[in-house]
């Protein structure tokens, strides 16, 4: 089952473009900062230790073929989803020294089989193995659907360090966040929005993380006034804005200018070409920084898409996604 669910969700890489989008006309816009957690069903390598005994040393990144960036999802042959259940499942096996682990790596179910040493305490028993159950990070509110409560985020995939794959999801929450610093971008070096993330604080839910979206349901959202949808057809050349969130924690608007539209027969984050022309926000940010992610692209009073990416050798300029694509795979989801 669960390679058949990453088989679907990779079919998003290669969808034709086609009108059946969420049926709405009119979206409330976002670009408040928020906080996001996935957690996948299982749990990520994220390293290894050596462990040692009096017989020998083991690392199981290096003994075991486990990498970094693997996803641990069955031990046993029994299904995990966080680091407790692999614990628990590990305790059973324990007199026996190994257990087989199922892995997810680049999208292919493999084997390994785990060891356990004993160390010089005979009521310690370690694996060398650094997991975490849980990716935490922060985006961009792209838009809010009144009537179905379906928000969509980051107009990409949330993606970490040590896992980029994480489309197959057990759960996920968004949280309210503070933005509290900017590093600046630089050419060459792309800066990022620092935020506290609240979470006792939950906006809503995810149920899908997508290469063009986060989607979910929301429980509130700000009472703004909702604006058109533009179809990518009626985008042109020239002035428009973005509404973001900077370090004074208010939704703001910053003018940009399109300079490029591609004609897509399929889905892409990368239709739309632009540069910040606002200077209060290059002079806060220096660009584009990470955290901008999402933030919806205005321009005559419509919704035309949201930031997706930044030109890292030109950081005033980067790319976004047709809303038109967003909300295809928002009612896939």
């Amino acid at each position: 089952m669960k390679g058949l669910l990453f088989f679907i969700l990779s079919l998003f890489n290669t969808l034709p473009f086609t009108n059946n989008v969420l049926d709405v006309t009119s979206l409330i816009p976002g670009g408040e900062n928020i906080g996001i957690e996935v957690k996948p069903h299982g749990v990520v390598v994220i390293g290894g230790y050596d462990v040692a005994n009096e017989k020998e040393t083991y690392n199981p990144i290096k003994d075991s073929d486990i990498k970094k960036g693997d996803l641990i999802y069955q031990v046993d042959n029994v299904n995990i989803e966080n680091i407790k259940e692999m614990l628990d499942q590990i305790q059973i096996h324990l007199n026996e020294d190994q257990v087989a682990v199922s892995i997810y790596r680049n999208d292919n179910a493999i084997k390994r089989t785990l060891k356990f040493l004993k160390t010089s305490s005979a009521n310690t028993v370690k694996t060398g193995l650094l997991v975490k159950e849980r990716i935490l990070g922060i985006g961009t509110m792209t838009f809010y659907d009144p009537e179905t409560k379906i928000y969509g985020a980051l107009g990409h995939k949330l993606v970490d360090s040590d896992f980029s794959n994480i489309t197959d999801i057990n759960s996920g929450t968004i949280f309210n966040s503070k933005v509290t610093g900017i590093n600046k971008s630089t050419n060459g070096n792309v800066g990022e929005l620092l935020a506290s993330i609240y979470e006792d604080d939950i906006l809503g839910n995810v149920f899908a993380n997508t290469d063009y979206g986060l989607f979910g349901q929301y429980d509130t959202c700000p009472d703004k006034q909702a604006l058109e949808v533009a179809s990518h057809d009626e985008i042109k050349l020239g002035e428009a804005s973005i509404y973001t969130t900077l370090n004074d924690n208010k939704v703001k608007e910053y003018k940009i200018e399109i300079t490029s539209l591609q004609k897509q027969n399929t889905l892409s984050t990368k239709g739309i070409t632009f540069k910040i022309i606002d200077k209060e926000l290059l002079n806060k940010t220096g660009g584009i920084v990470q955290g901008m992610s999402g933030s919806p692209i205005i321009q005559n009073g419509k919704i035309i898409g949201a930031v997706t990416h930044v030109l890292v050798d030109s950081v005033k300029k980067g790319y976004g996604i047709y809303i038109d694509f967003m909300l295809q795979v928002a009612k896939k989801g």
